[in-house]
């Protein structure tokens, strides 16, 4: 890996962000800088990621990379858009500072005009990390998954997909990242609730489904472990190379939809 200098006394990105979460931590470091005063109440990454106070007013915001990113998500489609007020993103693709969806209007903060207007050095390269930042939709990930699996796990994370495609209660969303295709499956009735990761259910073109435990209810992530085979601790990943492994997730999957209904 090539080594980069950076001044001793920079603190900040060393690239420009590339991810949600990076975005969100950005934003954290700009609030003692941004013209408004906001207060943040709770973050919780389910649409709208996070609940705040801007100059008093409780507003819902939602964190992208780009701005567009908030269509390409389906969020202009979510029954609780209305919740949502603002998007904080890295850069601002609409070139507007408001945007109306369904008769709703959310606006935008851009941080990457935020920083240059408050003249700050928050960014040491003025470019991504990885060259290509991708949004993974069903025809690239399965490309890609074919490119790296036999055709047994093929044909399992094909059915995989199928059961949280044709399933009312699952949200089925495009992955993201230069290096890794995947697939992101919610589950909309715990979404509603804010429980866990709004993503819990994560497809890989490498062959593998990860169930993310995190921020579940405990005795719900001892039911998905115990359906799983998965003791606790252990690293949320499940190839579809094994086929006792592929039935395990098949019939979690079924038993997530029946109780979700």
């Amino acid at each position: 890996m090539k080594k980069i200098d950076v001044d001793q006394d920079f603190r900040g990105f060393l690239y420009t962000p590339s991810y949600e979460n990076e975005v969100v931590v950005l934003f954290g470091m700009l609030l003692q800088d941004l013209d408004n005063r906001y207060v943040i109440d709770q973050y919780w990454g389910s649409f709208p990621d996070c609940l705040a106070r801007r100059d008093g007013e409780q507003i819902g915001i939602e964190f992208e990379v780009n701005s567009t990113d908030f269509t390409k998500h389906k969020h202009d489609q979510k029954p609780n858009l209305h919740r949502c007020k603002l998007i904080v993103c890295w850069e601002n693709g609409w070139k507007t500072n408001k945007k109306q969806f369904r008769g709703h209007e959310i606006e935008i903060l851009e941080l990457k005009e935020a920083i240059k207007q408050k003249g700050l050095s928050l960014i040491h390269l003025n470019k991504p990390k990885y060259e290509e930042r991708r949004i993974w939709d069903e025809k690239s990930f399965f490309a890609e998954l074919r490119k790296n699996v036999d055709d047994t796990v093929f044909d399992r994370m094909m059915q995989i997909y199928g059961i949280c495609r044709s399933c009312q209660q699952f949200e089925v969303s495009p992955g993201e990242g230069a290096k890794k295709a995947s697939i992101r499956v919610g589950i909309i009735r715990w979404q509603e609730k804010n429980i866990g990761d709004p993503h819990p259910i994560q497809l890989y073109a490498d062959g593998t489904v990860v169930v993310v435990y995190k921020g579940l209810p405990k005795e719900l992530e001892e039911e998905l472990r115990r359906r799983t085979g998965q003791p606790k601790g252990a690293w949320p990943s499940h190839h579809m190379k094994q086929e006792e492994t592929f039935n395990n997730i098949k019939k979690m999957l079924e038993w997530i939809a029946e109780v979700s209904k």
